[in-house]
């Protein structure tokens, strides 16, 4: 890894939402793999959300409002580089903070009411949106820690009593969200999915819910899990609040995923293990959302059952190949050549 000598300064505007966040911070691991870079987090006011959604349609025009939330911006010695934001939530402020500080902003999501020339870069997954000048990632990069992953999973291992080497299928609960929606009675039927699938790969089970999975649908699968499957399990309305979703995937040997949850999906896919897609039977996703899981299907970086369905778990696997690529530096560099910045010269030999 090659990295610029002058310091990137970059703004990362802070949404209120937990997946909003990791996107924010995963795009920004992703600029400090290839560039050096200094991040400061910046928390706006309550008051910009309500204000921004109302004024999208408006833009410019208050804009200017931001000026009355300086109090909240970072020390203003140097003018940053960059302004990064995510989730409609902070829109409008990571376009308004741009223009307010006249330095360029990325936007990853879709601009809604904004203009496409309010934000410098808006990046997105959605192969359709490139067409209309959206930076299209294959995968979106998510957070990671500063820790490598085989460390990350040697620690892990170390305080769970967990012999490092087997084989574990991870397996990422969601909830309702994206238009799908879970039953309670579905919570069996998804137990007795993930059984067969630890099976059929004989591996043991790390398994997290999240906060979007219901308390019907989290009980059923403690209820119907068998015990000695289970190496692992963090359940969120138990109140186990462990962030264990990296460690598990760093010792993957597959993931399950919750077809709900699209920050889940890109999660799974950027670390590169064979990745299964799980839908309960009311799944009704808009059109963007379900181009992507079909072209990342038609792409063999993962494989969709329906929990009614029949498994033939051998085919499955076979189809879940997973990312080929490293998300993280693809990322940055796509990005970094889109505001012209400078790779270092190995760096930017290897990159076309």
């Amino acid at each position: 890894m090659g990295l610029t000598d002058t310091p990137k300064q970059i703004w990362c505007v802070m949404d209120g939402k937990p997946g909003h966040r990791s996107i924010t911070t995963g795009m920004m691991q992703a600029l400090a793999s290839q560039f050096s870079i200094e991040a400061t987090q910046v928390h706006l006011p309550r008051w910009t959300v309500p204000l921004g959604k109302l004024l999208q349609p408006l833009w410019p025009a208050g804009a200017a409002l931001l000026k009355l939330a300086r109090s909240r911006l970072p020390d203003r010695a140097r003018r940053p580089d960059l302004i990064l934001g995510s989730g409609g939530n902070s829109l409008w402020s990571t376009a308004a903070l741009g223009r307010l500080m006249s330095c360029p902003s990325v936007f990853i999501g879709s601009n809604r009411h904004l203009p496409l020339n309010a934000i410098s870069c808006f990046v997105h997954y959605d192969p359709v949106l490139e067409r209309q000048g959206f930076l299209r990632l294959a995968v979106l990069p998510g957070p990671r820690g500063e820790v490598p992953p085989e460390e990350l999973w040697t620690a892990f291992c170390a305080a769970r009593n967990l012999p490092p080497r087997d084989r574990y299928l991870v397996c990422l609960v969601g909830g309702d969200g994206a238009g799908y929606q879970w039953r309670p009675d579905e919570g069996k039927r998804l137990a007795n999915c993930i059984e067969d699938a630890c099976r059929a790969c004989n591996a043991r089970l790390l398994v997290t819910t999240s906060r979007r999975t219901s308390l019907e649908l989290e009980n059923a699968l403690r209820d119907h899990l068998p015990p000695e499957l289970i190496a692992d399990a963090c359940w969120s309305n138990a109140g186990d609040t462990r962030r264990v979703v990296a460690s598990y995937l760093a010792g993957a040997h597959a993931v399950m995923v919750g077809e709900d949850s699209m920050s889940m999906i890109h999660e799974a896919l950027a670390s590169g293990r064979p990745v299964i897609t799980l839908r309960p039977g009311q799944a009704n996703p808009d059109d963007r959302y379900l181009g992507y899981l079909e072209f990342a299907e038609h792409s063999a970086w993962l494989a969709r059952i329906e929990l009614r369905a029949a498994v033939e778990w051998g085919k499955v696997f076979s189809a879940a190949g997973g990312y080929p690529g490293d998300v993280h530096a693809e990322a940055a560099k796509a990005l970094g050549a889109r505001l012209g910045w400078q790779l270092a010269p190995q760096e930017r030999e290897a990159f076309p």
